[in-house]
């Protein structure tokens, strides 16, 4: 607030300035809206109002924030991504699979050796490797000697996907192997965990240099490596990676080589030869084990909202009303020692408490999740209380979010041996470390009693429920209409009693309830998860503003989006070249060579109606078949009426013809198949088979006979 100073003179005014320093761990927190850079890979940003929902364009890209999840190494190759943050705790988990027993997971230390007067050189650095088929890490912060780690477990390059988590408080850290989720009761934690303390004064490690997974890269000059690093690539695959829970862009590293999105052990597994999608999951999220139990068998981790085998089948919303619930019976028993429970819900109003999920044994130890009003809002918050000695109770809950009653969430809560985790929408976090050794059943839970909603009665949850998960398994919201079985139904629990439960939500807001034009432009409104949004049509270039929301749509692209498998695009490559030999095969034999035809020998001529072409040439004869009757008639004379003025032309009387040659004429006037005049004629033979074809045989005709011819053609 301003100072109101009012004098006739000079006046002098300082400023006070103060600052405060706060140390904060530099982790990735979400935003109250959308900004820049909080969707990878042109992910479309909508606001919620607060919060916000990434729209993936990419079907490839199955990440909260359109993140690519998995990513493949042939051996010699690397990956490059931000550097770590430093701070006092450090959260890694990230999945692999492979079949080579030594190889180079992740790194995050120095790539130079030398000092320099002007930067402090810090020798901290990560390593997570696989040695002789068995995980291994080493970490040094700034310390002398540095700290190594491995867990006795059994051989993980067996083709199947692992999972490793590195956790670091203060000067504890500890690695873990798959969630320690196949340990017994009383049994030894070391095949699956190890943990040991630090002797280095410094508790976070302080690193400049970029996150290296599946290999490292070469150094030059006079660069090095710590000498204690191996060099052995990964030949495998990387999935989920994440840091402080900020899971990181498989699909858009700083720098790679021999690297791809996507895994390559598995092959054509989790292609799609569709058209409704470019994966084997629709809408979801597909891998697969390269051996084991189920080799090259896809599976799927549906997106909110989606269900059946390929994530296909879309889940429909129910409403429960004051006091209601479903009573599930298990078909299967759950895993013991892991409890992990996925719910798309609507708060709706509470006042209170409202349990969301639950689930019980014999015991009456149990794991939940509910939704409770506190001084910071409706906060989201888990339970679980598994007895043994201790018979404490464990909590959870996110006090940095405020729920809204009529907004939707995603929740996730997961609990092994060694950690409790609890998430809303992939954005929000909270967990905590778990001791197995500390309670010899503290990890046990056989589950036998599951329910949606309050069990205790009471008015309990009265929102709406879009999708209910235990251990990856959608389990149904309502009672099937018929009786009759449903080959695709994947659940593996039954509804034993159901009340208060209707169908649809009158908390979700839908395109169809919003009024006609609600989206401007080219934009058009389309149900997520999340919500009701206006985005451009599918197929349509998105233009992004600078906060990353959608500010127009561009052209339809040209080339629409064909779901096809390398297989399949090898198959059709084969069946095309089948076809072209095909189609040349039948070209060349329909275009074979006829045997030529054989001149007729001279001994053969018929020489009455046949002759060479060579000899006398080509015929005249008619070969349009025209009358030419007339022109072989004698021409009648012009009567007086004629154009001639003279005098008539005197008339000459014929001289007498004989019988024999009136007879011969009259036969070649009548002849309709002759030639016409023009061409050579034969009228007299000399008797001896030789046809007349000179003048000279004139001779030999008598005299007598020769003068009465030469007179008739003087007459003709």
């Amino acid at each position: 607030n301003g100072v109101v100073v009012s004098a006739n003179s000079t006046v002098l005014v300082g400023v006070n300035a103060q600052s405060k320093d706060e140390c904060t761990c530099p982790v990735w927190r979400p935003p109250a809206q959308c900004q820049a850079g909080l969707c990878h890979n042109d992910g479309a940003c909508h606001n919620t109002h607060p919060g916000f929902f990434c729209e993936c364009r990419n079907d490839l890209l199955k990440g909260s924030r359109c993140q690519g999840t998995t990513r493949s190494f042939s051996g010699d190759g690397f990956a490059w991504y931000k550097p770590m943050p430093a701070c006092t705790s450090l959260n890694i988990s990230m999945q692999f699979m492979t079949l080579q027993p030594d190889a180079m997971l992740f790194y995050n230390g120095p790539m130079d050796t030398k000092n320099s007067e002007l930067q402090i050189d810090y020798k901290d650095y990560i390593i997570i490797q696989l040695k002789g088929g068995r995980l291994a890490m080493e970490i040094s912060m700034n310390g002398i000697a540095p700290v190594s780690l491995e867990v006795a477990s059994t051989a993980l390059n067996d083709g199947v996907w692992h999972e490793l988590a590195v956790t670091q408080i203060g000067k504890y850290i500890e690695l873990v192997v798959d969630q320690c989720r196949y340990l017994g009761a009383g049994s030894d934690d070391s095949s699956c965990r190890k943990s040991v303390y630090t002797p280095d004064d410094d508790e976070r490690l302080n690193i400049v240099a970029p996150v290296q997974i599946g290999g490292l890269a070469p150094l030059s000059g006079g660069q090095a490596y710590p000498s204690a690093i191996p060099h052995t690539g990964l030949n495998g695959c990387i999935r989920n990676l994440r840091v402080n829970d900020d899971q990181y862009d498989l699909a858009s590293p700083s720098y790679e080589r021999n690297s791809a999105a996507g895994c390559k052990l598995w092959g054509g597994a989790c292609d799609s030869n569709a058209i409704d999608s470019l994966t084997h999951c629709v809408h979801g999220d597909c891998y697969a084990d390269v051996q084991g139990s189920t080799p090259m068998v896809p599976k799927c981790i549906c997106d909110p909202g989606w269900g059946g085998p390929r994530c296909e089948k879309k889940i429909e919303w129910i409403q429960m009303q004051s006091g209601g619930f479903i009573d599930y019976s298990p078909k299967i028993a759950f895993p013991e020692q892991t409890n992990d429970i996925e719910l798309l819900f609507i708060p709706g109003r509470v006042t209170g408490a409202a349990e969301l999920t639950y689930g019980a044994d014999k015991s009456q130890n149990y794991v939940s999740t509910s939704a409770e009003m506190t001084s910071d809002g409706l906060t989201p918050m888990a339970k679980f209380d598994l007895g043994g000695v201790r018979n404490s109770l464990t909590q959870l809950k996110i006090s940095e979010l405020s729920l809204k009653e009529n907004s939707s969430y995603w929740m996730h809560f997961t609990r092994n041996p060694t950690r409790a985790s609890l998430s809303i929408d992939d954005a929000y976090y909270t967990s905590q470390v778990l001791d197995p050794t500390g309670n010899s059943q503290s990890f046990a839970l056989q589950v036998s009693e599951l329910f949606l909603g309050t069990h205790s009665g009471g008015r309990g949850f009265q929102g709406c429920v879009g999708t209910y998960r235990w251990s990856n398994q959608n389990l149904p919201l309502r009672r099937p209409q018929n009786q009759a079985v449903d080959p695709d139904d994947e659940s593996i629990v039954s509804i034993t009693k159901s009340e208060g439960v209707s169908d649809g939500c009158s908390l979700l807001i839908t395109c169809a309830q919003l009024p006609v034009g609600y989206c401007s432009g080219t934009m058009v409104c389309m149900d997520f998860w999340k919500g009701a949004f206006c985005t451009c049509p599918e197929g349509a270039n998105a233009m992004l503003g600078d906060d990353g929301q959608i500010i127009g749509c561009g052209e339809t692209l040209a080339v629409a989006k064909l779901g096809i498998s390398n297989p399949a695009i090898i198959l059709i490559l084969v069946s095309l070249v089948l076809l072209i030999m095909l189609v040349m095969l039948m070209l060349v034999y329909a275009r074979r060579q006829a045997t030529p035809f054989e001149s007729v020998r001279p001994e053969d001529l018929n020489r009455d109606n046949l002759r060479p072409y060579a000899i006398e040439g080509g015929g005249e004869a008619d070969n349009d078949q025209y009358s030419i009757a007339n022109l072989r008639k004698p021409v009648m004379p012009i009567d007086g009426n004629g154009l001639s003025l003279g005098p008539p032309a005197p008339a000459y009387t014929r001289p007498p013809i004989d019988d024999r040659l009136r007879s011969q004429l009259h036969d070649l006037e009548s002849d309709q198949n002759a030639a016409p005049f023009d061409e050579i004629r034969i009228y007299e033979d000399e008797k001896d088979t030789v046809s007349v074809v000179t003048l000279e045989s004139l001779g030999s005709i008598p005299e007598t006979e020769r003068q009465q011819n030469v007179g008739f053609c003087s007459f003709l």
